[in-house]
C-alpha cells in the first residue's frame, strides 16, 4: 500500500465516502496494510457518528428555544386569566360564580406547576417519571 492510496482513502473520508470494506481489507495480505485500513475504516466510522451526535445536539437545543418560548407564551397568557379570575372573584357575580372561579383559578394553578416543571426541565434537572394512580404527578423533578 502506497502512502498516494492511504492519501487518497484520507481524502474520501474527508469528503464523507468510504470506499474501505471488511472485504477489502481482508484481500490485503500485509498485515500492516490491513490494520491501516481497519483504522481509516473505524476514522470514518467515528466522524460520521460525530457527525450525527451534532445533529441531534442541534435539533435539541431548537427544541428547548422552542419549548422556552412556549413556556413564556403560555405564562402570559395565564397571567391575564389568573389576573381577570381575580378580579371577578372580588365583583363575586351570582351563586355558582365564585365556586366557578375557583375552579378555573385551581386550573389556572396546575397549569403553573406544570410550566414550573417544565422551566426546571429546560435548566437541565433529571426528572423521575414514576407510576401515577388517581390524580398523583406523572412526574417528580429532583429536589421538589
Amino acid at each position: 500500500m502506497t502512502c498516494e492510496e492511504v492519501l487518497n482513502y484520507i481524502i474520501e473520508i474527508n469528503e464523507g465516502r468510504c470506499s474501505i470494506s471488511e472485504d477489502l481489507i481482508s484481500q490485503k495480505e500485509d498485515e500492516e496494510h490491513q490494520k491501516i485500513l481497519a483504522g481509516l475504516m473505524l476514522l470514518h466510522e467515528d466522524l460520521e457518528h460525530k457527525k450525527e451526535q451534532a445533529l441531534i445536539t442541534e435539533k435539541m437545543r431548537a427544541a428547548k428555544a422552542l419549548v422556552i418560548t412556549y413556556n413564556h407564551e403560555i405564562r402570559n397568557s395565564i397571567s391575564v386569566a389568573k389576573s381577570l379570575c381575580h378580579k371577578l372573584h372580588k365583583r363575586g357575580f351570582d351563586e355558582s360564580s365564585p365556586e366557578e372561579i375557583l375552579k378555573i383559578d385551581g386550573s389556572i394553578e396546575r397549569t403553573l406547576e406544570v410550566l414550573k416543571k417544565i422551566e426546571k426541565l429546560m435548566e437541565g434537572d433529571d426528572i423521575d417519571f414514576e407510576d401515577y394512580y388517581n390524580g398523583a404527578e406523572i412526574f417528580n423533578i429532583h429536589g421538589e
